[in-house]
């Protein structure tokens, strides 16, 4: 008897982790401090957005969560 896969690559629980984790990461990557005015906050993350640790912060949390 043939065992069939499911189409499905998470389970309720493991994609609630994932999400939980990306959250966290998107909290933390776009953090900039309160006491600073809209135009200094705007700076600062275009500059995280712009520059390659962006993509290299993204890359090292895909592979650790994929």
């Amino acid at each position: 008897m043939l065992s069939r896969q499911s189409s499905r690559p998470y389970t309720v629980g493991s994609f609630r982790m994932k999400l939980a984790l990306f959250k966290q990461f998107i909290q933390e990557f776009t953090y900039v401090d309160e006491e600073l005015n809209p135009e200094e906050r705007q700076q600062i993350l275009q500059a995280r957005l712009t520059n390659g640790k962006s993509i290299e912060i993204i890359s090292m949390y895909y592979r650790i969560y994929h």
